[in-house]
C-alpha cells in the first residue's frame, strides 16, 4: 500500500524536544498509512536511544551535522509519503493528524496548517479567518514569512521535490526551503490555509539562537523574495511582502533596542540595517534613533 504522509523530523541534540513531539505524534499514527521519517544529526546517542523506546514503525537515520536546510531537503527527498509535513520541534494537538488526512483527501499541492503560540492556547499563529482555498499570491501576501514555519508546512511531495534544486545554492543559511515553495507558488496550484490550530509551538528564547536573525529574515529572506521577482504573475505580491516584512524588521530593531535587549534583532549592526535598507526612505527617517548610544536608547524606551 503507498503511503500516503510522511512527517519528516529533523533534530540535533534536542532529545527532550524531540520526545515531546514523538509522545504527541505516536499515538496519532498507529496503524495508520503514514511514516515518521527522523534524521538524528545528533553528536550523541541520546536521541537514537530514545527513538528505541518507541513501539512504532518509525524510519530513523544518524546524519552528519551540515544545517537545517541540509535536513530538510534530505528529508524530503527521502520521503515516501504522497504528501510531506516537515515537523520541528513543536507539539501535536490531540487529533491533528487525523484532520490533515482528511483535507488530503481533497489533492491540494500545499496545506499551511495553523498553530498555538503555546500550550496554553490564547494567540494562533495567524487568524486568518476560516479554513479556505487559496492563490499563490494569497499564500505569499497573507501567509508571508510564516512560510519559514516549517511545522506549518505540508506539501505534496512531487510537487516540491523537483524543484528543490532551485534552493541548492543557499543551503545553509536557513531560507533554502524558500526557493522550492516560491517556485511551487508561482504556478498554478492548489493551496489551502488550515485555520483550526492543529500543534503548539512554545515562544523562543530569542537571547540564545544559534542564527542572526536579523540577516536570516531580513537579507536571506529578501534575497529569496527577489529571486522571484521575474515572475509576472507573483511579482507585485513579493513586493508587497518585501515592504510589509520590511517595516516589520526595521521596527522590531528599535522596539528590541527601545527595550535595552543586546541579542536577536537588537544586536543588528547599523552596518547590517544599512546594506538592507539604505534605499527605503522610512529607514532614513528613522536614523536619528538608530543612531542613539545604546544607553540614551534604553534611557528613552523608558519613558516611551
Amino acid at each position: 500500500m503507498d503511503i500516503n504522509l510522511t512527517i519528516a523530523i529533523a533534530t540535533y541534540n534536542q532529545d527532550l524536544a524531540l520526545k515531546r513531539t514523538l509522545d504527541s505524534l505516536m499515538p496519532q499514527v498507529s496503524d495508520r498509512n503514514i511514516e515518521v521519517l527522523i534524521l538524528d544529526d545528533s553528536t550523541n546517542d541520546l536521541s537514537s536511544k530514545l527513538v528505541r523506546k518507541y513501539n512504532s514503525n518509525i524510519q530513523y537515520h544518524k546524519g552528519i551535522k551540515k544545517s537545517l536546510d541540509h535536513a530538510d531537503f534530505w528529508l524530503m527527498e527521502h520521503a515516501k509519503g504522497k504528501y510531506v509535513w516537515w515537523f520541528g520541534d513543536d507539539v501535536f494537538i490531540e487529533g491533528a493528524v487525523d484532520k490533515v488526512c482528511k483535507v488530503l483527501e481533497f489533492e491540494p499541492d500545499f496545506v499551511w496548517v495553523n498553530s498555538m503560540v503555546n500550550s496554553i492556547g490564547k494567540e494562533r499563529a495567524k487568524d486568518l479567518g476560516q479554513s479556505r482555498w487559496m492563490t499563490g499570491n494569497e499564500v505569499i501576501e497573507e501567509i508571508g514569512d510564516m512560510l519559514t514555519f516549517l511545522s506549518a508546512l505540508v506539501w505534496r511531495r512531487n510537487f516540491i521535490t523537483r524543484e528543490l534544486w532551485r534552493g541548492n545554492h543557499k543551503l545553509g543559511n536557513c531560507m533554502a526551503y524558500m526557493y522550492p515553495q516560491l517556485e511551487c507558488l508561482s504556478k498554478n496550484g492548489n493551496y489551502y490555509y488550515l485555520a483550526e490550530p492543529l500543534f503548539y509551538s512554545d515562544e523562543k528564547d530569542f537571547s540564545n539562537l544559534w542564527y542572526d536573525p536579523f540577516v536570516v529574515f531580513s537579507k536571506n529572506y529578501f534575497e529569496a523574495l527577489d529571486n522571484f521577482l521575474d515572475r509576472e504573475n507573483i511579482r507585485d505580491s513579493l513586493l508587497r511582502e518585501k515592504r510589509r516584512r520590511g517595516k516589520q524588521i526595521l521596527f522590531g530593531v528599535i522596539k528590541y533596542r527601545l527595550d535595552g535587549k543586546n541579542y536577536g534583532l537588537g544586536k543588528a549592526s547599523l552596518k547590517d540595517i544599512l546594506s538592507i535598507y539604505y534605499k527605503h526612505f522610512i529607514f532614513w527617517l528613522l536614523l536619528p534613533i538608530f543612531l542613539m548610544p545604546k544607553h540614551l536608547m534604553k534611557l528613552f524606551g523608558k519613558f516611551l
